[in-house]
């Protein structure tokens, strides 16, 4: 995929996966999250998968989300709830609730550059969508953008 390979472009054909898309990645975050979380007696999750604004991918759909949880916690033999907050909200609603917390400095450290160029590309589809959610916010994205 294009995230892991330099030599795949980025894409995304009507009908297909974008080429960003990495298969497990999720699954695998969470998986590890759980483990850890329950040696910490944790019993609930968080991740920022959003099937709003997501791309195509499969593991940022509420659905994905609820079987993870009960395959992970039958795998554990251990309950584990995964929480989604924005899950159904905007990259401009998540823009918005940022500056309702006072956090937006936050985004200054964030990266979402599916160039992975520092400062980022302003130009992939990462941080288009990144980009469009501040315009549609009102707000200036404080990252450094090329």
């Amino acid at each position: 995929n294009a995230l892991t390979n330099h030599s795949t472009t980025i894409e995304h054909i009507e009908g297909q996966l974008p080429s960003t898309f990495v298969p497990g990645r999720n699954l695998f975050f969470l998986s590890a999250a759980a483990i850890k979380a329950k040696e910490h007696d944790i019993s609930i999750l968080y991740t920022g998968v959003c099937q709003t604004d997501y791309s195509g991918y499969p593991d940022c759909r509420q659905s994905f989300i609820d079987s993870a949880a009960t395959t992970i916690s039958l795998a554990l033999d251990y309950t584990i709830e995964i929480r989604t907050p924005l899950m159904y909200l905007t990259k401009a609603d998540t823009v918005l609730k940022m500056q309702d917390l006072g956090c937006l400095d936050w985004y200054k450290q964030s990266h979402t550059c599916y160039e992975g160029l520092r400062p980022a590309c302003g130009k992939c589809p990462a941080c288009e969508l990144r980009l469009k959610g501040f315009n549609q916010a009102g707000i200036n994205d404080p990252l450094d953008y090329c």
